[in-house]
């Protein structure tokens, strides 16, 4: 247990809380602490007993603490350590893939700093603001995403923009002479994602902190700033699709409530980490205290600044309205899209295979062919993720009301 102790890195941690706080680093893990906490951790990897840390403390603080006392916030951090990392979302995601290693991400991003000097900063996202709004009115005119013949590309061409996107959260790392992690890919809901761990972002302040969230965005934004010029003069059926396309993935990243981009931005503006986890248990909480009639502190509220407390609340809310026609409604409906269409181009899919198997027409065919497996993908992972739901439903009425 000392060993563990030994590897763990402490420092304090930027946050809205009235109350200073800090934050525990282990191997990639992080998770917040009190000033308490921190003393039993810094006793225990001066090499201090139970005992001595126990009567140490009591006098330096004027509290009363024994040895269980110790053994107990020991045993929570050693649970912490190996339980899921909340700050970060490489922990939420399924079949990963690490393909491009640290070392070649750090010659990457180190050459792209510059794009995060301030006025260069500025002055392109600005641009970017302009070109949206010269290009806007003709790109959302009429939208022609559906056409097989520019489906297949334009997915491939807009798949390197959000690897690109990775490369931007990994770059502002850079800037900030963090560690550099692989760029991988894996599945985060029912969605195919790229992903790089930036958890040692934790550490930064949070306007630090900040930046490495909207980085993504940013150099998405860098590549959309040139397409948009070249479509305004052109009016390339191609481009307008992989712009479109583009515009839809920074829409969704902003969505403060899934763990993309707008939720690290939404909790380190607010300063309250570990936000979903927060929401629900808070939400949890409530339902406990009122429903159940149990004697249930809600102290966490207490140690957030009255703002903070404010749009804390407010995401609660909103949170648990999204999800909740998010799981009752937009899943079903596209689980019953998705399914109809599967069935019945079923025979489109058959040729399409056949197709190409015979190489006759493989533009047109790999992009039907391609499609219908995306959607069969999407319709597993709709049914994994209702599966999972229904585990956790049944664990919160097991621990709530004793099912059995």
């Amino acid at each position: 247990m000392i060993s563990i102790f030994k590897d763990i890195e402490i420092k304090e941690f930027d946050s809205s809380k009235t109350s200073k706080n800090y934050l525990v680093l282990y191997h990639g893990r992080i998770f917040e602490i009190n000033s308490l906490v921190k003393s039993v951790v810094e006793y225990v990897k001066q090499g201090k007993t139970e005992n001595e840390i126990a009567e140490t403390i009591s006098k330096n603080e004027n509290i009363s603490l024994t040895e269980n006392h110790i053994q107990q916030i020991k045993e929570n951090i050693i649970q912490k350590i190996s339980s899921d990392n909340e700050n970060s979302i490489v922990d939420s995601i399924y079949f990963k893939i690490k393909f491009i290693s640290p070392k070649v991400v750090k010659v990457i991003s180190s050459c792209l700093t510059f794009f995060f000097n301030k006025f260069i900063f500025i002055f392109l996202n600005i641009l970017f603001v302009l070109v949206f709004i010269l290009i806007a009115p003709i790109i959302f005119a009429k939208s022609d995403l559906s056409n097989p013949n520019n489906f297949f590309p334009s997915i491939l061409l807009t798949t390197s923009m959000i690897l690109f996107h990775e490369i931007g959260h990994s770059t502002a790392i850079e800037k900030f002479n963090l560690k550099q992690e692989a760029i991988g890919f894996g599945f985060y809901f029912f969605s195919p994602v790229f992903y790089t761990n930036s958890t040692q972002a934790w550490m930064l302040d949070r306007k630090r902190r900040l930046i490495i969230d909207y980085g993504g965005i940013y150099f998405q934004t860098l590549l959309l700033i040139p397409l948009g010029i070249y479509f305004y003069f052109s009016k390339d059926l191609l481009v307008k699709n992989i712009i479109t396309y583009n515009y839809i993935i920074i829409y969704l990243n902003l969505n403060p409530f899934l763990k993309f981009d707008g939720y690290w931005i939404f909790s380190d503006l607010i300063g309250v980490p570990n936000l979903r986890q927060k929401s629900s248990g808070f939400l949890l909480k409530l339902f406990q205290k009122y429903f159940l009639r149990k004697n249930i502190q809600l102290s966490f509220l207490e140690g957030l600044k009255k703002p903070v407390r404010y749009a804390f609340l407010f995401y609660v809310i909103i949170v648990n309205i999204f999800f909740g026609y998010f799981i009752f409604y937009l899943l079903p409906f596209f689980l019953v899209s998705f399914a109809n269409e599967v069935i019945h181009n079923f025979s489109a899919f058959q040729e399409s295979l056949v197709s190409l198997i015979m190489f006759k027409n493989l533009w047109l065919n790999a992009n039907i062919f391609f499609s219908y497996i995306i959607k069969c993908g999407l319709i597993l992972f709709y049914i994994i993720f209702l599966w999972k739901l229904l585990i956790r439903v049944y664990v919160l009425l097991k621990v709530n009301f004793k099912v059995k």
